[in-house]
């Protein structure tokens, strides 16, 4: 058994030496042709970085969607037909008071002009309140009904919350020149709080250069406000992906939405998904992580409108800190302040905009969440704080959200089929070219076997000459693998421009390896290669290093199979020991059970 486990270990030893340089592409166990002390290991054959790949998987309600990110492409297939629930960011920011902090006195506007102008109160404000206190976890968020402090913390009477305007002088100043946020989203939960079987994707994408990068449509939904949604990334539909609206069937009777007992005793609701018209919308699709109840969780997200006509979307409520600041920054005037309960979309094959129709539900695909443990089941019917659904007056999102902006729950629909890249599009053409792995060049060197390539043999070809053979040979004739092969020749290569690779920024507790430089531990090491110097790539830029002849990695096979070779002499030798111990134990006489007198010998 000993020996059997020194050969495994052995084993393992030797496939974590060869096969493993690969694991963080995705591609464990194959190979390159290039030494692991070789400083572009990490590399093609054409010195083009390798990227990293990871996955994960996310879920709610027994429903999986999965993220894969590979060459710097986002890849997120889940389920067909989402439901999503509208929502409108009304231009605030709800800061809670942190533990154990003096906060605001109760009945004072945070906004007012007299508040922020006393150092004392924006003191408190820019240090005891804050939209996000991670380190307090559930605690950290209060309930609708928790507005006041109870002491239960050593602080009572004082306001556990604030709700914030965006130009309110703790932000510095920077969303003075935001666009108006007149824009709703739709949007649906993606995952549990923590969301820990894909989490290592979101850390990954949020760190890739195109990540928080938001559209015009997602800004004037509120997107890039930093202290509402901490991390975006941009997605695309994949082709045969759609958003789907319930047009019901044109009957008002069976289309409109039960509202009471009579009607669910009486009626039964209509519901017809049919395509809304994207070639006819403006639209941009999300992922996005923010907080709910203090928890960070990641949503999907799509922002519509419509592209002719006056909108069918915006909207600002003409009250509040926001508008009132937002008007003296920009003409209100021509911007719709009646509210929009109803959303009409263009349908694929109807030449006018349709109205589409919530559902009283939570969600199409729960027909029986109290028998899944869960509550609630019907629509929330407003916007606002989720808080205590569906218990007392929840919303259906978060405190920051109108009310009159409200769900209309899977009135729309949205195919999980999503996808986007993280950096360069792939329709550039200096990406990943010849010369993107020799940076600051556009002429590359090839080295080819001499020989004549591509004439022809075929007997029908006779007579006729290849108008592209290429012949690297000094006499015309074939070379046979027979002979002595004549010396490699160099062909030159002029790309005409500086090629680029996909960028992407390494984090390092994803991928065990620093992939960006492999060899170099740090920018002090130098790393060891079997030639007298060689080139690392760091960024766009080529470094020089001096060298010293090594093989690393042989000696460390050779080192390992020393090792087990002991092991394995060691056990061979305690097995000689025992077996010469038994075979003297079985020539010794017996002794009577009890009895150590040597007379007592059992005949």
């Amino acid at each position: 058994m000993n020996i059997l486990c020194s050969l495994l270990l052995c084993s393992h030893l030797i496939h974590c030496v060869i096969a493993d340089g690969f694991s963080h592409t995705g591609a464990e166990g194959t190979q390159h042709g290039r030494k692991t002390y070789d400083p572009f290991y990490y590399t093609t054959n054409s010195q083009i970085p390798h990227l990293p790949f990871v996955t994960g998987y996310m879920g709610t309600h027994g429903t999986y969607r999965f993220m894969t990110v590979t060459e710097q492409t986002l890849f997120a297939i889940g389920d067909a037909k989402h439901g999503v629930w509208r929502l409108h960011d009304n231009g605030h920011v709800r800061e809670y008071r942190k533990k154990g902090k003096i906060g605001l006195p109760t009945g004072l506007n945070p906004n007012s002009q007299s508040t922020v102008s006393k150092n004392s109160y924006m003191n408190t404000i820019k240090h005891n309140y804050a939209a996000y206190i991670p380190e307090e976890g559930w605690t950290g968020y209060k309930y609708p009904d928790q507005a006041t402090s109870d002491g239960s913390d050593g602080v009572k009477g004082h306001q556990n919350f604030i709700d914030l305007s965006i130009y309110h002088p703790k932000y510095g100043g920077k969303y003075n020149d935001h666009v108006p946020i007149d824009l709703p989203f739709f949007y649906c939960t993606m995952t549990g709080f923590g969301y820990p079987h894909v989490k290592k994707v979101w850390d990954y994408l949020k760190a890739q250069p195109n990540a928080n990068q938001i559209g015009p449509l997602g800004q004037r939904a509120g997107f890039d406000i930093k202290e509402n949604f901490l991390n975006l990334i941009r997605v695309e539909l994949f082709q045969d992906a759609a958003v789907w609206a319930n047009i019901g069937v044109g009957d008002h009777a069976k289309d409109e939405k039960l509202k009471n007992l009579a009607d669910a005793r009486d009626r039964i609701q209509s519901v017809n998904y049919q395509q809304i018209d994207l070639t006819r919308m403006e639209y941009e699709f999300y992922f996005f992580e923010r907080p709910f109840f203090n928890k960070p969780y990641l949503f999907v997200a799509c922002v519509l409108n419509n592209k002719q006509g006056p909108s069918y979307f915006s909207y600002l409520r003409p009250d509040g800190a926001y508008f009132e600041e937002l008007a003296k920054r920009v003409n209100v005037t021509s911007f719709n302040k009646n509210e929009i309960y109803d959303a009409f979309v263009p349908i694929k094959g109807e030449s006018n905009v349709t109205k589409s129709y919530g559902l009283p539900l939570f969600g199409m695909h729960n027909p029986n969440r109290i028998s899944f443990g869960m509550s609630g089941g019907a629509c929330p019917e407003k916007g606002g704080d989720y808080a205590r659904y569906p218990w007392g007056n929840p919303g259906s999102g978060w405190p920051t959200n109108y009310e009159e902006v409200t769900p209309v729950c899977d009135a729309f629909l949205v195919d999980i089929k999503l996808w986007a890249n993280l950096d360069k599009t792939w329709n550039d053409p200096t990406v990943s070219v010849g010369n993107s792995g020799f940076p600051g060049k556009t002429t590359i060197d090839y080295t080819v076997d001499a020989n004549l390539y591509g004439k022809f043999e075929d007997p029908y070809l006779q007579n006729k000459v290849n108008p592209h053979m290429v012949d690297l040979t000094t006499n015309g004739q074939k070379v046979e693998h027979t002979v002595r092969k004549p010396n490699p020749v160099k062909l030159r290569m002029d790309f005409t421009r500086l090629g680029r690779n996909f960028e992407f920024t390494n984090v390092s507790h994803i991928h065990e390896v620093e992939i960006e430089s492999p060899t170099m531990p740090s920018n002090n090491v130098v790393v060891q290669k079997c030639e007298n110097q060689s080139q690392v790539q760091q960024g766009n830029q080529t470094k020089i290093i001096e060298t010293k002849e090594c093989d690393w990695e042989g000696s460390l096979l050779i080192g390992i199979l020393v090792v087990v070779s002991l092991i394995f002499l060691i056990n061979f030798i305690g097995l000689c020991f025992l077996f010469c111990r038994r075979s003297s134990e079985d020539r010794a006489p017996k002794h009577v059970k009890g009895n150590d007198n040597l007379l007592g010998v059992v005949a």
